[in-house]
């Protein structure tokens, strides 16, 4: 038997044990009353849409169902969750993923399809489809996983399906410790089965591989206020497990029969670490990560690499917490083996202030500024120091918003106004020289709400604007906003309405007007309290109703002869009943 293989049935023989005892254990809860416990929801959406003067942008009707299931027996607890849509029958694989978490105290088993993340650097939240165990008792952590990946995909060009080879994977993360003080390690490994496809691979880039990696985090609260965290993670990663071995000097390489090196074979490393200290009445962060140039991890779909960061972070109360500073400065780089014909340099910044002097009035404002250096050297020769044959490009972005807020009234009658206005700045810059790649843009909005108390009544007005200037071009978007909504039966109905109306110009002409209307009814009738009291405990939990329908149209009425005018309908109504 594979040593691997061995592992895990040792692994299962563990669990099969673990579980004997806390059915054990749960024995003692045999007289509770009620000891069988029923509860989740089924949720059933169906949308209906029509348009006139453009071609359909959605299916005429299309229908939703989800729903959830748990049991909780002795406090065993067995979740499960379905979904499922018309949309389905367009999939080029049907929908057949099933999820089931069992749990008790300190324990937790994953059966079917799930997303775990161990760490950043190893298993970063791919979906499997296996098992997994979580156990967590006293100061003690143990995970681990095994399940499929990938599934493998015939190569079929008619339809233009690329191969894909059937990808296991497994991993452990074991550790103890709390929360301010804690040591764990972690080990993930996956690899493609080159015989899992039958017809041969015509692209030569699809290759079967195969990756571990193995990684250590802590965390450690060196005083109250002053605390560090840390990842150190090192990967092995094989382009093609079809090649012939090699030996290595790399330590994770050497894990055998985990992985094997061969001639496609390279290794990575990935650092993270962050020094926090807090004060009475501020705070300070240090944050540093490196992650090395060709990083990679098959337990994640999608990963950066060649890249250093650098940030610090910090916030101050002030005016017995009435007004709060925070700050942020970082800067980012790659091409840190300095291979690459192109380095780039990021610099970000930002500062938010927050004034509240009472419960009347809030003021907010801040700003964010990017800057992007990127330095490309010619590639005939990348020792060549010439600066005249280097090109400098710069990207700058600032970003600025400033809001207020006032509450007024009295209890029956509560009323508020409220401004907002944002700026945004774009510009590139090639050796000082500025490109056409320019933009501004600008926004503003002023809104009134007053609220009837009495008459469980509100009314909202506003009036919106955006303008912006890019590569010549000059746009404006200017219109009101109306809207009321009241409730009736005790709240039992909500209802509300919304309309505006957009009025827009290109390049101080006229474009075209934009109309919206928004109409929501939601109706959750209540139960009466000696019901609610009826039906409290037993196998149920009371369920409880919830009905809403959301109607939309919108027209666009264009002032250019040669686009259409049209409008759309959208109509949702969503039934949702949990118990």
């Amino acid at each position: 038997m594979h040593p691997v293989l061995q592992k895990y049935l040792l692994l299962l023989v563990m669990l099969f044990c673990g579980w004997q005892q806390v059915f054990a254990q749960s024995l003692d809860n045999l007289g509770e009353k009620d000891p069988l416990k029923v509860n989740g929801g089924i949720n059933i959406t169906t949308m209906a849409y029509h348009a006139n003067g453009i071609s359909s942008r959605r299916e005429p009707f299309t229908w939703f169902l989800t729903g959830n299931l748990n049991f909780s027996f002795y406090g065993w607890s067995v979740p499960f969750s379905f979904s499922y849509s018309d949309q389905n029958k367009s999939f080029r694989q049907p929908f057949n993923r099933l999820s089931l978490a069992p749990e008790y105290k300190w324990a937790k088993v994953y059966v079917g399809y799930h997303n775990l993340t161990y760490s950043s650097y190893t298993l970063a939240g791919h979906g499997f489809s296996g098992g997994a165990v979580e156990l967590r008792p006293g100061k003690f952590r143990f995970q681990a996983m095994y399940g499929r990946l990938n599934k493998a995909i015939e190569e079929d060009s008619t339809k233009g399906i690329s191969p894909m080879y059937k990808r296991m994977g497994y991993g452990m993360k074991l550790g103890y410790g709390d929360e301010q003080n804690a040591l764990e390690l972690i080990l993930f490994r996956a690899a493609d089965d080159e015989n899992s496809l039958s017809k041969p691979v015509t692209d030569p880039e699809i290759r079967p591989e195969e990756n571990l990696v193995i990684s250590v985090v802590g965390k450690k609260q060196i005083t109250s206020r002053l605390g560090v965290q840390m990842e150190y993670a090192s990967s092995a990663y094989t382009r093609d497990t079809r090649e012939g071995e090699t030996s290595t000097s790399n330590l994770v390489g050497k894990v055998r029969p985990l992985f094997t090196s061969r001639a496609s074979s390279q290794y990575f490393h990935a650092f993270n670490t962050s020094l926090g200290y807090t004060g009475n009445s501020y705070s300070l962060q240090l944050n540093y990560e490196r992650i090395g140039p060709g990083y990679r991890t098959l337990g994640a779909y999608y990963f950066n690499n060649d890249m250093e960061n650098i940030t610090v972070s910090g916030s101050l109360q002030l005016l017995d917490n009435q007004l709060t500073v925070s700050a942020n400065v970082g800067q980012q780089r790659n091409n840190l083996e300095d291979t690459e014909t192109s380095a780039t340099k990021r610099v970000v910044s930002s500062v938010n202030l927050g004034y509240v002097p009472g419960p009347k009035w809030n003021f907010n404002a801040s700003y964010s500024n990017f800057t992007s250096y990127t330095r490309v050297r010619p590639r005939f020769d990348p020792f060549f120091e010439d600066e005249l044959d280097s090109l400098n490009f710069y990207q700058i972005n600032q970003n600025a918003n400033f809001s207020v807020g006032h509450n007024f009234g009295g209890d029956q009658v509560k009323q508020s106004l409220f401004f907002n206005s944002s700026f945004q700045m774009s510009k590139d810059e090639n050796d000082g020289e500025r490109s056409g790649n320019q933009s501004q843009m600008y926004s503003g909005s002023l809104a009134y709400r007053i609220n009837l108390v009495p008459q469980h009544m509100g009314f909202t007005a506003s009036m919106n604007g955006y303008r912006s200037e890019m590569a010549g071009n000059r746009s404006l978007t200017l219109g009101p906003n109306l809207g009321v909504n009241r409730s009736f039966f005790k709240k039992a109905l909500r209802s509300s309405l919304f309309a505006s109306y957009n009025y827009q110009k290109n390049n101080e002409n006229p474009a075209g007007k934009v109309m919206t209307v928004r109409y929501r009814a939601a109706f959750a009738p209540g139960r009466k309290k000696k019901e609610k009291e009826e039906k409290k405990g037993g196998l149920l939990n009371p369920g409880k109703h919830n009905l809403s329908l959301n109607v939309n149209w919108l027209k666009k009425m264009s002032e250019d002869a040669k686009r259409q005018n049209f409008d759309e309908w959208t109509m949702t109504l969503n039934y949702n009943y949990s118990f």
